[in-house]
């Protein structure tokens, strides 16, 4: 299985509002992006690419410039010892959706835990 993919993603997305006429404001975007598949940094990734966003501007909803990444960590992963890790891993995760230019950007900053909830489950079948 390789470490890493290369992948093309186009999301289309919507938020509910009651301002102006629409009841919903856009916010699409269509990128590329690479993502970690194996190891203690399973489902890491990096994306970058081109949007609309409703939420700004009129003269700056148009071709924004969006980036995202996620750092995923789970300790105790061995591929070569066959060890799938520990229950319980760290994730970090930022998004980015600027106009590169005077008007107002967005940056969103994510940081937690995760859970193996079958793996934590496992332990008390036995």
């Amino acid at each position: 299985m390789p470490a890493t993919a290369l992948y093309f993603k186009g999301q289309g997305g919507f938020i509910r509002s009651d301002v102006g006429s629409d009841d919903v404001l856009d916010n699409h975007f269509i990128g590329l992006g690479i993502e970690h598949l194996v190891g203690p940094y399973q489902d890491s990734f990096f994306e970058f690419g081109t949007g609309r966003t409703e939420v700004f501007e009129r003269n700056h909803r148009d071709w924004r410039f969006k980036v995202g990444a996620g750092l995923n960590y789970r300790p105790g992963v061995d591929l070569d010892q066959g060890k799938d890790g520990e229950p319980v891993g760290l994730f970090a995760e930022a998004w980015l959706d600027a106009d590169l230019g005077p008007g107002s950007d967005d940056m969103q900053l994510y940081m937690g835990l995760f859970f193996d909830v079958e793996k934590i489950l496992s332990q008390y079948k036995k």
